[in-house]
């Protein structure tokens, strides 16, 4: 991986968030700045940092994407480890209580408990990074994909479903589903994108069962899902990586024609 292709530790400033959000950005091999490139963004494990998430999309293809891959908003125990989300919050409930106050008092609580939720905040802070790499790089705004693995799959699942009209599809490996319900508001509109999940069979850590079971209801909803296992186990192995280029460039074709 060469020096002029990598950029790491991309600082910014988001609305979302006071604090900077980092993250790296890989450009294609023989990049050329007038042709609009596809977009993944890479989302790592849980544990895994933003140079886990570019070694994968390095594995996709050197030359067909630009990639772009934040770093896990959650620091954990171990240094240079990081998450999506806080495990502590889990089981508390979509909707927080906001008392009786004024209206905008209570507007006012929300926005700092939707700022203050890391994965909320992630979100935004992606979101905002987007914008940010399409004023350096010729991004082409109908092939921006998202990829992840593990938390990161349900961090692409999340954003992807929450906002439908910004993505065209998501890649998902040994992911799952978010826990709670605000991703299924924009349903109807999610029947654009196009998904992609891949499961290592022998996984134990998420039954392939399960995984089927939330694959099913993707589908029952509408939604354009193609589905394949492999013979590993959670990690992602190189015929992976091969069918993510392949699917993708097949999505690439249907589009012209």
């Amino acid at each position: 991986m060469t020096s002029d292709r990598l950029r790491c530790a991309v600082r910014m400033e988001t609305t979302a968030r006071s604090r900077g959000s980092v993250g790296a950005t890989l450009v294609p091999t023989a990049y050329e700045p007038n042709y609009e490139y596809p977009l993944i963004v890479g989302f790592h494990g849980r544990g895994g940092n933003e140079m886990q998430a570019i070694r994968w999309l390095e594995r996709i293809s050197d030359r067909n994407y630009v990639g772009y891959c934040p770093r896990g908003h959650v620091p954990l125990e171990r240094a240079g480890r990081f998450g999506w989300s806080d495990q502590s919050r889990e089981g508390r409930g979509t909707k927080p209580a906001f008392g009786n106050g004024s209206v905008g008092d209570r507007f006012r609580m929300m926005i700092s408990s939707q700022i203050d939720d890391p994965t909320i905040a992630g979100e935004f802070a992606v979101l905002d990074q987007i914008r940010v790499l399409g004023e350096e790089i010729a991004i082409h705004p109908n092939r921006i994909y998202l990829f992840g693995v593990g938390e990161g799959a349900s961090m692409a699942y999340r954003l992807a479903l929450s906002y439908p009209d910004r993505f065209a599809g998501v890649i998902a490996i040994q992911g799952w589903l978010p826990n709670d319900i605000s991703y299924l508001t924009r349903f109807h509109e999610s029947r654009r994108l196009k998904f992609l999940a891949l499961h290592g069979a022998w996984d134990e850590s998420l039954p392939l069962n399960e995984t089927r079971r939330q694959i099913d209801r993707l589908r029952d909803a509408g939604l354009d899902v193609a589905f394949q296992t492999y013979p590993c186990e959670g990690q992602p192995v190189a015929p992976m990586f091969d069918d993510i280029n392949t699917w993708l460039m097949s999505q690439f074709r249907s589009t012209v024609g």
